[in-house]
């Protein structure tokens, strides 16, 4: 009987090894599944700038720049890469979700500490990609543009005309820059959006693939921008 006890109790102790061990596994992969490969995403972004662009060395060898370096790194849980052709700039991946959070949340907090920090890539979730969040020795959204070079080519819209635009858009409509690319920007509206009709059309004139590769009508862009109080232009 004894023996026969001993044999069970042997039993039911490999049977908690295995299932604590199958938890360990699990855990992993959904680590994994979180925090996706980044390798082709960095990649893209030497894309960004040129070797004419703002040299940021200088302010990004501060004390306040280093932290809020330190900070991302901590938050993306990546180490950082540069960030295309900007010397001095730096770039994290996020998930969607963190992205949205650090980016939003914080954004007057690391202005005080004379940085900007902006999506510089999106993965959209496809294939697990992550996005890419940079920061730049900055406070001025003017100069983000300008580094990364952000233009719509493709319509002979170049980077002083996308400065110009959103210089006119902010005295009707106040937004924080949340993301800048090659061929894209992104906004998130500080107050509820005035007249979302007039806006979708102003938006519309100036960034036609919004709506012709997007939300395919100009009402449906206005619904959208009073919803989600978010700007984003795409020249494809």
């Amino acid at each position: 009987m004894i023996y026969l006890l001993a044999i069970f109790a042997f039993c039911i102790s490999l049977i908690i090894r295995w299932l604590i061990s199958k938890q360990h596994v699990e855990r992993g992969n959904q680590r994994q599944e979180t925090i996706p490969s980044v390798s082709e995403t960095f990649d893209e972004t030497a894309e960004l700038g040129n070797s004419d662009t703002h040299d940021f060395t200088p302010e990004a060898d501060t004390p306040e720049f280093k932290t809020v370096a330190a900070e991302l790194e901590t938050l993306s849980g990546n180490k950082p890469k540069p960030l295309g052709f900007i010397k001095g700039g730096l770039c994290f991946a996020f998930t969607a979700t963190q992205a949205d959070t650090v980016i939003t949340q914080r954004h007057d907090e690391f202005i005080r500490l004379g940085c900007y920090v902006f999506r510089c890539k999106q993965g959209f979730g496809i294939d697990g990609l992550p996005d890419l969040v940079g920061v730049l020795p900055t406070t001025d959204r003017d100069v983000v543009l300008e580094a990364v070079c952000t233009n719509g080519a493709n319509y002979d819209i170049y980077t002083p005309q996308i400065i110009t635009w959103l210089r006119e858009l902010e005295q009707i409509q106040p937004f924080i820059l949340t993301g800048a690319g090659q061929d894209y920007l992104e906004g998130k509206f500080t107050t509820p959006v005035k007249d979302p009709e007039n806006l979708a059309k102003k938006v519309y004139e100036f960034c036609p693939d919004v709506v012709d590769q997007g939300t395919e009508t100009v009402e449906a862009l206005a619904n959208e921008l009073a919803s989600e109080r978010k700007l984003f232009l795409w020249w494809d």
